[in-house]
This record gives C-alpha cells, structure tokens and sequence, in this order.
C-alpha cells in the first residue's frame, strides 16, 4: 500500500469457478491487514447462487460491500471462453477505487 501514493495501481485476473458454496471464493484481493483489504471476486452464497462480489474493509470501520451481482448465466456454461475477466483500479492517492467485469469475452 506504502507504494500507492506515488503510482496508481491495477490489478486483472480471469477465474473460472462455479462456487458450490457459501464461502468458496476465486479472484482478487489485495490485503494489508485484518482491517485493510479490497476484494473482488466470484463468491458462493447461502442461497446457492453464484455472485461477484466487491468489497473492502478500512481501518476503524466494519466491512462494506460496494457492489454485488449475481453472476451471469453464460460465464458458467461448459467450455465458455473466458470465464470471468476481474479488475481492480486504485488512484495513486488511494481516494478512487474501481471494479471492472467482464464475463465472456
């Protein structure tokens, strides 16, 4: 993190994953400590159904869940190409942070 107030930051994975479960996750995080991560990733849920997931935790403050979908039909076909394009954008003043999608392409 120490490195962010001098460059911006991007990070991209591409995850294949039909999570079975609530708790079973693939995709990025980008972690500091127990109170200071970023995460955006395809996630089970209590209900069965597959979500992406954009998250974060800050020091002095509980975890927050920016944005969630339920993640589409066609990115867990067999033999899809692709799978899930994950992307996290963070501005080199840590003030902007961004999450980018694409399933499928």
């Amino acid at each position: 993190w120490d490195d962010l107030d001098r460059h911006p930051l991007a990070v991209e994975a591409r995850v294949r994953i039909k999570p079975e479960r609530w708790g079973e996750q693939a995709g990025l995080v980008l972690y500091n400590a127990d109170d200071d991560w970023l995460k955006l990733v395809v996630e089970g849920s209590k209900d069965g159904t597959p979500r992406i997931v954009f998250a974060h935790r800050q020091p002095g403050t509980p975890a927050a869940v920016l944005a969630k979908q339920d993640l589409p039909s066609s990115a867990l076909k067999p033999g899809a190409d692709g799978g899930v394009r994950l992307r996290v954008e963070i501005s080199k003043d840590r003030q902007e942070v961004a999450g980018l999608v694409n399933c499928g392409d």
